[in-house]
C-alpha cells in the first residue's frame, strides 16, 4: 500500500505544480495584453496633445497585443480597443480625450493618422490631406480684450491657457500648483507641468517653460479666466501655429550665415527679462548643425501701452535678411 500512495501523492503534487505554474503564466499573459493595450492608449493620447495646428503623425498598429487579437476604434472622444481572443477576450480597455475628436476613416488596421486641426483633433485608417498653417489675423479691435492685461499680469497662466486653447479648446478656468498650472477645459483638468531654467537666451534672463501636459483630477479651488479665443480671434494672441507661420515667414541668418530650420520642435514659457515677464513661444530647432534656441511672442504689442512688449530673443542671436 505504501508504494502506491507514494506514487499517488507524487501525482498530485505534480499536479498542483502544474496548475499553479499554468496560473502563473496566465497571469503574466493578461498583464502584458493589459500593459501594452494601455500603452497603445496613452501613446496615441500623448501624440494627440503634441501635435500642432496643422500637423500630422503616423502611428503604426501592433498586429497583436500580448499575442492576442483586437481591435482599434474611435468612439466620440473616445479612443477603445476590444482584444479578440486569448486570455483577455473580449476585454475592452477605453481612453478619453479632451476636446472635439472627428474621425474621418474608421477601417482602422495597419496604422492610425492623426491631424490636429484648431477646432478638433482628426483620426482616420488613411493619410489626411496636409494644409498650411494659418496665418494670423491683424487685430480686429484698436483695443485689446481682456485676456491681454490678464497676461501681462500672469504670464505663467496665460501660457498655459493658450498652450490648452491651442490643444483642447476654450478654457474655463485655471488654479494654480506648485511649478504648474492647471487648466479646465471642457469639465476636465489638464495640467501644464513647467519648470525653471535658468538659461540665459539674449535679454531673456531666466523662463518657465512647460514640460509636458496631462490630464489630472483636480478637486480644489479654481479662478474663472477671460476668453482665449477672443484675443486669438482679434489677432492679439497668437496660437503656436500662428507664430510658427509669423516666424517660419521670414528668412533669419545668425553670424556665420543662413538659417534654415529643421526638426523644430515648440512649447508654452512664460520668459523673465529685466523690463518684466512675459508669456512666449519656445522654439527650438536645428541648421546646419547647429542647436538654436528661440522665445517668440505670444502677445501684440498694443501701440497705446505704457509699458515695454516681447518680440522675440534667440541664442545665438538672429536677424532677418
Amino acid at each position: 500500500m505504501d508504494l502506491p500512495l507514494y506514487f499517488l501523492f507524487g501525482a498530485l503534487t505534480a499536479l498542483l505544480l502544474a496548475s499553479a505554474f499554468l496560473f502563473q503564466l496566465t497571469a503574466q499573459a493578461r498583464e502584458a495584453v493589459d500593459e501594452q493595450a494601455w500603452g497603445l492608449l496613452e501613446r496615441l493620447a500623448r501624440l494627440s496633445f503634441s501635435l500642432l495646428p496643422g500637423e500630422e503623425t503616423r502611428v503604426e498598429l501592433p498586429p497583436s497585443l500580448g499575442g492576442c487579437a483586437y481591435e482599434f476604434r474611435v468612439e466620440e472622444n473616445a479612443l477603445r480597443v476590444r482584444i479578440l481572443d486569448g486570455v483577455r477576450e473580449g476585454k475592452l480597455y477605453s481612453l478619453e480625450l479632451a476636446g472635439e475628436v472627428r474621425v474621418e476613416n474608421s477601417s482602422f488596421g495597419e496604422a492610425v493618422y492623426l491631424r490636429r486641426e484648431v477646432d478638433a483633433l482628426v483620426l482616420s485608417s488613411s493619410p489626411l490631406p496636409s494644409g498650411s498653417p494659418p496665418s494670423p489675423p491683424p487685430p480686429s479691435s484698436l483695443l485689446p480684450p481682456p485676456f491681454y492685461s490678464f497676461a501681462k499680469e500672469n504670464p505663467r497662466a496665460a501660457a498655459a491657457l493658450l498652450l490648452s486653447f491651442s490643444l483642447c479648446g476654450e478654457p474655463e478656468g485655471y488654479a494654480g500648483k506648485g511649478e504648474d498650472v492647471l487648466v479646465r477645459v471642457g469639465g476636465r483638468w489638464m495640467r501644464a507641468a513647467g519648470r525653471e531654467v535658468g538659461e540665459r537666451v539674449g535679454e531673456v534672463e531666466k523662463a518657465w517653460v512647460v514640460e509636458e501636459v496631462e490630464e489630472v483630477c483636480w478637486e480644489g479651488s479654481w479662478e474663472n479666466c477671460p476668453r482665449v479665443g477672443e484675443a486669438v480671434s482679434g489677432g492679439w494672441a497668437l496660437t503656436p501655429s500662428q507664430a510658427l507661420s509669423e516666424f517660419l515667414g521670414r528668412a533669419w541668418r545668425w553670424e556665420k550665415g543662413a538659417v534654415e530650420p529643421e526638426n523644430l520642435r515648440w512649447r508654452a514659457a512664460a520668459v523673465t527679462t529685466a523690463v518684466g515677464s512675459f508669456p512666449a513661444w519656445r522654439f527650438e530647432f536645428g541648421s546646419g548643425g547647429k542647436g538654436f534656441l528661440v522665445y517668440y511672442r505670444m502677445l501684440r504689442w498694443w501701440y497705446l501701452e505704457n509699458s515695454p512688449g516681447f518680440f522675440m530673443q534667440s541664442e545665438p542671436p538672429l536677424e532677418p535678411l
